[in-house]
């Protein structure tokens, strides 16, 4: 076949007595199309690429894993992902790859994980949580650096509360490793709870001007 074309389209392109202004070009595959390079009544080339069309069935998961945590994390290992903007169960995926290489300021090496996305919850460049799970069965729970604020000796993030319409509540930390752009919680927030991660700076402020009686 040529562009998705069967013989019957192709005869009737190169059949000089009939005027083709028409012609449907079929995706290779199922998916989504994610780019467009051209516009209707465009003229185009030989060789233009016109849409680029992605299967989001099955989609990766980029995260950090800490040096720390390598014994215990492993190609095949399981791992959670929870999406912050979703209401739904956090889905569940595989260990597919880890990078050889440390970054040597973050001491963390790159981890891929495996997910499949048949609900399409997972888009293109959307942030999410990773959890791995290790030998002995545990999870490691992550927040975004920029969600955790140091009030006096604490470190806090803002916690959406169910139902709250909009009310956040304030949780203090106990904080583990540094992984990348993420850290380690140890207490004070559970797998699948939203924080907020721009904006927790003017949280704080107002926090402090309730505490203090402004």
């Amino acid at each position: 076949m040529l562009l998705g074309l069967g013989p019957d389209d192709v005869s009737r392109l190169t059949d000089a007595s009939h005027v083709v202004s028409e012609v449907t070009v079929r995706a290779p595959a199922a998916g989504v199309v994610i780019a467009r390079g051209v516009n209707p009544g465009q003229v185009v080339s030989a060789g233009q690429e016109l849409f680029t069309v992605t299967d989001l069935g099955t989609v990766w998961a980029i995260g950090d894993l800490y040096e720390k945590d390598f014994p215990a994390v492993r190609v095949g290992s399981e791992a959670t992902v929870t999406v912050p903007v979703s209401t739904g169960a956090p889905l569940r995926g595989r260990v597919a790859y880890i990078d050889p290489r440390v970054d040597p300021a973050t001491r963390t090496a790159k981890v891929r994980v495996e997910v499949p996305n048949k609900g399409g919850d997972l888009r293109l460049g959307i942030y999410v949580t990773l959890g791995f799970e290790t030998r002995s069965g545990g999870h490691v729970t992550l927040v975004p650096r920029n969600a955790v604020q140091s009030v006096g000796n604490r470190n806090v993030v803002y916690v959406l509360v169910k139902g709250g319409e909009g009310r956040f509540a304030e949780r203090t930390l106990k904080l583990g490793a540094a992984l990348g752009e993420s850290l380690e919680v140890l207490d004070g927030v559970k797998p699948g709870e939203l924080v907020v991660t721009a904006g927790s700076f003017f949280l704080r402020a107002e926090a402090g001007r309730t505490r203090s009686g402004g």
